[in-house]
């Protein structure tokens, strides 16, 4: 006498060297995926809070792997084509603009004079990062007030580093503490030196040694 678990490995076999046909799902006509959709919107009218409830438990419990993955899908997609993003970037700031024209520059204004002490200190603190990393004081007439001192472009690139990072005094000297602060190319200048040799002239400190 075969027993029960005997059968039942039989039938297994049986199923996997001769498997049943497996019959196809119906596609759904329109007419029901009409009702789907007016049966959801039904629902969602008699049961909005719920609804919220649960969405914002679902958006709560997967929260930080969404994140990430939307943070690295955005990585891969500006590696791939960066000026396609940043175009993509300023229409959707444009548009949310124009469509909350006084909303932004409310809040543009509120944050910003909360803000405003803040960016001050980490400017300042940027800043005296660069003097420390190139000596302090002017490479050309040796002047060390710091309210005289800039950046210098040895080889008069200055626009094409201006572009290349977006550029203001601080993304320039953000660019060059990302990098490591490099000499090659850069030094400090005082602002007549930085005027005088700006169009390819030697300084007149030079000049009159």
């Amino acid at each position: 006498m075969i027993m029960e678990p005997a059968i039942n490995q039989l039938n297994l076999f049986s199923q996997i060297l001769c498997p049943r046909p497996v019959k196809p799902l119906p596609v759904p006509t329109a007419r029901a995926i009409s009702f789907r959709s007016k049966y959801r919107k039904a629902y969602y009218l008699r049961h909005p809070e719920k609804l919220k409830e649960e969405r914002k438990r679902r958006y709560l419990k997967y929260r930080e792997r969404e994140l990430a993955r939307r943070q690295e899908h955005r990585k891969k997609a500006r590696l791939k084509n960066p000026e396609l993003e940043r175009k993509k970037a300023r229409d959707q700031y444009r548009s949310y603009f124009d469509r909350n024209v006084d909303k932004v520059r409310a809040y543009k204004r509120r944050y910003s004079k909360e803000r405003r002490p803040f960016v001050k200190a980490w400017k300042i603190k940027i800043r005296d990062e660069f003097l420390k990393e190139y000596g302090g004081k002017c490479t050309c007439c040796g002047i060390a007030e710091r309210s005289f001192l800039t950046l210098e472009h040895i080889n008069h690139d200055g626009k094409k580093h201006r572009k290349d990072t977006w550029g203001n005094s601080t993304t320039l000297l953000l660019d060059l503490k990302k990098r490591g602060w490099p000499k090659d190319g850069f030094t400090i200048f005082c602002w007549n030196c930085n005027m005088a040799t700006r169009f390819g002239q030697a300084c007149p400190h030079k000049e009159e040694k």
